[in-house]
């Protein structure tokens, strides 16, 4: 047996570290340690629990002021104090590592954190970057849980209880916009407009005097914003759920044009609303896959939906394997995992070729050459995409020929051919307008970065990016905006703005960080010489205070990116 978990019985010493920070013993006695290093020491090693760290990143990260060989000395009498405090056994260490074995001390901030045992903040009072992150990130998980209550509470007409989740996911992260908007929209279809014109007034006051932010929360949802297909599967899910998930199942790849968490709603409640067992259901749960990844929540169901697409494969539904395998593709994608990212984007193509219908093989052949051109195939990317056009235009739907039209503005850009680009870029605007408020607004404004930044307008082009950033995540998904900011930082950094270069760096990997997800190759290429220009200008010590003050307030602040 692994000695590293290795435990006779149940964990009886308790690590509480939300609401206050402190290590009880098996009776329930608080136990004294040499320092708060220690405490914190003994914290990050919960956090990997069962896992050997080396002690350099161990001195690095708890004694970040010290130098190297002092960090080191403090190291080895934090864990002499950790030693003659805990259980024998519970701390093993080498010259180069230590480990907390598994199973001897249990920690409440630590997994799944539920609102029940959620006691508050995480170390309060402590701000060690790390800690700062965990404790950003749990606010931000919570938060996402009681909305996703509130809005099922709302939905089976518990309207008291959604309002109640709501105002408690606000109390979690008061500067939540979503929380603050979800609150809002509740109080006024409940019929308290008054209210929830007080909550917005106050919570734009708020976000104004302690963040520097102007906040888009307000009353009344503009009927424009509303997305046509998003509107009749309203309609038909109120009055015959089964025909609701039949609709969402044959719209093709419309339904990707929905605002992101719009369209993740809409599918998670035709799922719920019936259980009979059909190709459309498996569809659908393919495309809520699909959506989750879009919104950077793809999680734990990655394993979930391996199994689904190996299943679909096994009985020869190509469309479903070419939905979950194109989820995968992003969801690998977002998580850095390249070369899988790559194996299912070529899978998907497989899967719909094996529906022998030319719509489905543009789409995911549309899919590829973008995964190509993300994990640094670039001239690869270019050429799938080029090779897909005639196809696309003769039988792709709109969304997918404006898609296209974008797709290829980097290779007529690089080629030289900024007129052609604009004309692409007209082209997709003028599809998108055609067809309604979607969240394909956010790629065609990009593709107006692009050209903007191609000929130098980096004004106008940084105007363009703040236009993504209002819509926010919900709108376009988790990786445009993160995208959006990194975009803002390379156009502060030629403008001269280090300062602001760094916060919105800062924002963007703050971001990225609550939600497991990291650059693509193409766009760490894209943002180097930035980032260079940074540590070379700023210096390190700088930039990491630019990254921690940026970081605490974006996260504060519910993801105002």
């Amino acid at each position: 047996m692994n000695p590293r978990h290795m435990n006779s019985g149940e964990a009886s010493w308790n690590l509480c570290l939300l609401g206050k920070a402190e290590l009880r013993d098996g009776d329930g006695a608080v136990v004294q340690l040499l320092t708060r290093k220690v405490l914190q020491l003994l914290a990050f090693l919960s956090l990997h629990s069962g896992e050997e760290l080396a002690r350099a990143q161990l001195a690095e990260t708890i004694w970040t002021d010290a130098d190297s060989k002092g960090a080191r000395d403090s190291l080895r009498t934090a864990l002499a104090n950790l030693r003659s405090k805990l259980p024998a056994g519970a701390i093993e260490a080498t010259p180069e590592t230590v480990t907390l074995c598994a199973g001897f001390i249990n920690c409440d901030a630590f997994g799944a954190v539920e609102l029940e045992s959620y006691a508050g903040d995480f170390m309060p009072g402590h701000d060690q970057d790390w800690i700062i992150e965990h404790r950003l990130h749990l606010r931000s998980v919570l938060c996402s849980d009681l909305l996703s209550q509130a809005r099922a509470a709302w939905s089976s007409g518990d309207r008291q209880v959604a309002i109640e989740l709501a105002i408690r996911a606000c109390e979690v992260e008061p500067f939540s916009q979503e929380a603050a908007q979800t609150r809002v929209q509740f109080l006024e279809v409940d019929g308290k407009g008054s209210e929830a014109t007080r909550v917005a007034d106050a919570f734009r006051v708020k976000s104004l005097r302690e963040l520097g932010v102007i906040s888009d929360v307000r009353p009344a949802a503009k009927p424009e914003d509303l997305h046509p297909l998003a509107t009749a599967a309203e309609w038909v899910l109120d009055r015959n759920p089964e025909a609701a998930l039949e609709m969402l199942a044959a719209t093709h790849s419309e339904w990707l044009t929905m605002p992101v968490e719009l369209a993740l709603d809409l599918h998670r409640r035709a799922l719920r609303s019936t259980s009979k067992e059909s190709h459309a259901r498996k569809l659908v749960n393919a495309q809520t896959v699909y959506l989750f990844v879009l919104a950077g929540r793809l999680g734990t169901r990655i394993g979930r939906a391996e199994a689904a697409y190996q299943s679909a494969v096994e009985t020869g539904d190509g469309l479903v394997a070419a939905r979950l395998s194109g989820a995968l593709a992003y969801g690998y994608l977002s998580r850095g995992e390249f070369e899988k990212s790559l194996f299912f984007a070529k899978r998907s193509v497989a899967s719909a070729e094996a529906t022998k219908k030319p719509i489905i093989e543009a789409e995911f052949e549309q899919l590829l050459g973008i995964i190509q051109g993300q994990v640094g195939f670039t001239e690869l990317g270019m050429a799938t995409h080029a090779g897909c056009t005639a196809k696309v235009e003769t039988f792709g739907t709109p969304q997918m020929i404006a898609s296209q039209n974008l797709l290829l503005l980097d290779a007529l850009i690089k080629q030289g051919k900024i007129e052609q680009a604009v004309q692409n870029h007209e082209n997709a605007k003028r599809i998108n307008e055609a067809c309604g408020a979607n969240r394909m607004q956010c790629w065609v404004q990009f593709g107006e970065v692009v050209l903007n930044m191609a000929v130098g307008d980096n004004i106008k082009a940084k105007t363009m990016l703040e236009d993504i950033r209002k819509l926010g995540s919900a709108f376009g998904g988790h990786s445009i905006t993160a995208m959006a900011e990194d975009w803002m930082a390379c156009i502060d950094c030629n403008l001269g703005e280090l300062e602001t270069a760094a916060e919105a760096f800062a924002r963007a990997s703050a971001y990225r960080k609550t939600l497991g997800t990291v650059q693509s190759v193409s766009e760490r290429s894209h943002v180097r010489p930035a980032r260079k220009m940074l540590k070379e200008r700023l210096g390190i010590k700088t930039l990491r205070a630019a990254y921690l003050k940026a970081a605490e307030n974006q996260m504060a602040a519910g993801h105002l990116i």
